[in-house]
C-alpha cells in the first residue's frame, strides 16, 4: 500500500495514508528542501528552491508557499507547475521583509506553466 512512500519524506506519511483515503493531491513543503507532490495516481514530481541572494525574512514564507500554489492550481496550472509557482514566491518572500517582494508576481504565473 504504501510503495510510493519511498520517494517522499516519512514526514510526509501520515499526509500520504489520508491521500490514499480520500483519493486526492498530497502536496508536501520542505522549506528550504522545496516541495514535492503525488498525485491520485502514485507519480511524484519535486520542486527545488528558488534562493534569493540573501534570505532577509522566512516569517510566513510556508504560507505564501500555499497561498502561490493553491493560486495556481485554481489557474488550471498542473501540479508540477503549481509547486514550482509556490516555490518561486516563497523563495521571493524570503529575500525582503513581509511580503513587499511579493507584490504583483501572480503575473508571472505563466513563466511556469503553458495552461490559461
Amino acid at each position: 500500500m504504501y510503495d510510493n512512500m519511498t520517494h517522499v519524506s516519512n514526514d510526509c506519511g501520515y499526509f500520504i495514508f489520508c491521500f490514499r483515503l480520500l483519493s486526492g493531491t498530497v502536496i508536501c513543503a520542505w522549506g528550504e528542501d522545496g516541495a514535492a507532490a503525488m498525485t491520485v495516481g502514485g507519480d511524484v514530481t519535486t520542486s527545488l528552491i528558488y534562493a534569493p541572494h540573501k534570505v532577509v525574512d522566512t516569517l510566513g514564507a510556508g504560507d505564501t508557499f500555499n497561498a502561490a500554489t493553491v493560486y495556481a492550481l485554481s489557474n488550471r496550472a498542473d501540479v508540477t507547475s503549481a509547486i514550482k509557482f509556490g516555490c518561486f514566491v516563497a523563495g521571493t518572500k524570503c529575500g525582503g521583509v513581509g511580503l513587499k517582494k511579493i507584490k504583483g508576481l501572480q503575473n508571472r504565473l505563466r513563466e511556469f506553466c503553458c495552461t490559461e
